[in-house]
């Protein structure tokens, strides 16, 4: 999260609709962690990451955020389904940055 919004921030003027997604995504997070952590809430983070990503694609890091908990909690069904969003949405470049972070992520849990 911190590095989603230092590039928001170095390389263009934030316009207030991606830093209020870029917020209730945090907020949801914070939730997440701290009260109630659920596969609904990690859809609705998915759901705003895409709508996120549709206005900016600095967004597209939040795929392997969303990936992640996907991930522990064993819900091999919404990895597809991100994976699916990620192929839509995101050119080469962004697809291969972040499937990169996916794997990494993903080789650790298992260690």
């Amino acid at each position: 999260m911190c590095y989603l919004s230092l590039e928001l921030i170095n390389y263009q003027d934030i316009a207030y609709q991606p830093f209020l997604i870029l917020l209730v995504i945090i907020a949801v997070n914070i939730f997440k962690e701290r009260y109630y952590d659920s596969v609904y809430l990690t859809i609705v983070t998915l759901l705003l990451t895409c709508a996120a990503v549709t206005m900016d694609l600095h967004f597209s890091i939040l795929f392997a955020l969303c990936s992640y908990d996907f991930i522990l909690k064993r819900m091999y069904v919404g990895l597809g389904v991100t994976a699916a969003c990620m192929i839509y949405l995101l050119r080469s470049s962004d697809l291969l940055l972040t499937s990169l972070l996916i794997s990494i992520k993903a080789r650790f849990i298992n260690s």
